[in-house]
């Protein structure tokens, strides 16, 4: 039963499903039109619900373009969330914003990241602040961003733990500051 109010204890690993034509108000368990979120933050947050006790969350993306930005400002409860979108071709399942970030972790939250390609027009791809953890576990693609591609800040860090592409053009691919952190040891960067 829940460890608080309205809060389930997960008794083994759980996968919420998002897709384009899915909807906020489904539950998110089935990998259909009637069961899956439509929004990359609601599965998110539907993850941060829970107490984890140890397992973990995947939040699978199917391909497609998203306009919403993915946001983890807290720590999820005792286990791992798993962001994944089409790591054999990142291309195919895309995060495009105008603005904002597209994936931001702080707070010192962790997040585990893959397989989607990643496009700002004004703004940051992948950004960890305030000893937020982002890892990649799977293929990225970073498209055009009007600011950073990756960006740290404030005791952040981003593991590029994979091998991804950089298709697109930024001012800057990666961007660090006040005492943050990216990992990247024998990876192949892609330019196209």
């Amino acid at each position: 039963g829940p460890a608080g109010p309205g809060r389930e204890v997960l008794t083994a690993d759980r996968t919420y499903y998002v897709r384009t034509d899915g909807d906020d108000s489904n539950t998110g368990l089935e990998n259909t039109s009637g069961g899956a979120f439509l929004t990359i933050q609601k599965g998110i947050d539907a993850a941060a619900a829970l107490d984890l006790n140890g397992f973990t969350v995947t939040v699978q993306v199917a391909d497609g373009t998203y306009t919403e930005g993915v946001s983890v400002s807290r720590p999820f409860l005792n286990g791992t969330v798993i962001l994944v979108g089409n790591t054999t071709t990142p291309a195919n399942c895309v995060i495009s914003r105008p603005s904002g970030v597209c994936i931001a972790v702080s707070n010192y939250a962790r997040l585990f990241v893959g397989g989607f390609k990643l496009m700002n027009t004004s703004a940051i791809g992948l950004y960890a602040n305030t000893y937020g953890t982002i890892s990649l576990i799977g293929a990225m693609d970073f498209g055009a961003c009007g600011s950073a591609q990756v960006y740290c800040t404030t005791n952040g860090t981003i593991n590029l733990l994979q091998n991804y592409t950089i298709s697109g053009g930024a001012q800057c691919h990666l961007s660090l500051d006040i005492f943050s952190t990216v990992n990247a040891y024998n990876r192949t960067i892609t330019l196209t």
